[in-house]
């Protein structure tokens, strides 16, 4: 994988792993974070279990490096499967939480096709897709659980048509990786944290 910004040649796991240090750099000591892994599965880090995020202060960053230094791609991509784990979790504490504010952002980095999920684009649009209209003067998903959805593809395997679909229904973006693009992507996510109206989403 080229990476223009910096005139080399990178692998697309080092540039995932990158992808995800650059998005905890963006975070602040008060934010949490999650990190699910997809191949034909998908679960929870054993960083990050279910509903146990890690806070993102100076150890939580040095336990999320240390953990992405030993990830290994293991074959095939469960995406879809994993935005809605990832959203159904995250809409399921917004529900048990309404006085909790806090905004919810997905970042969802991919370096292949979609080959293991059993849910298709158009099924996560009409169930996360709050940006989408449904046709009779309403839109899709639920509007208790507005969860932005970002996206980082690298290389030319990466499935960025179904995730850009999946990403603008959901409030966010897709971009192509290299440094500079990912920079971009995750300063639309710091900009989340100052908009007026966002939350709770």
């Amino acid at each position: 994988l080229y990476d223009a910004e910096r005139g080399t040649q990178r692998s697309r796991m080092e540039m995932a792993v990158e992808s995800a240090n650059l998005l905890a750099d963006a975070l602040q000591d008060k934010d949490r974070l999650s990190l699910l892994f997809y191949d034909y599965k998908v679960q929870y880090s054993d960083l990050t279990p279910k509903g146990q995020p890690i806070r993102m202060d100076a150890a939580g960053r040095e336990r999320l490096v240390a953990t992405l230094a030993k990830v290994r791609p293991a074959g095939g991509t469960a995406m879809r499967s994993a935005i809605e784990t990832a959203w159904q979790d995250l809409c399921d504490a917004i529900k048990a939480d309404p006085a909790d504010h806090s905004i919810r952002v997905m970042v969802v980095l991919t370096d292949g096709i979609d080959n293991a999920s059993r849910v298709s684009d158009a099924d996560l649009v009409r169930k996360i897709g709050f940006t989408q209209t449904d046709g009779k003067g309403g839109y899709l998903g639920d509007a208790a659980c507005k969860i932005p959805v970002f996206g980082v593809a690298f290389g030319g395997e990466a499935d960025d048509a179904s995730l850009k679909a999946i990403g603008a229904a959901a409030g966010g973006e897709t971009r192509r990786g290299d440094s500079a693009e990912i920079r971009e992507i995750f300063k639309r996510v710091r900009e989340l944290r100052g908009c007026a109206g966002c939350a709770p989403c």
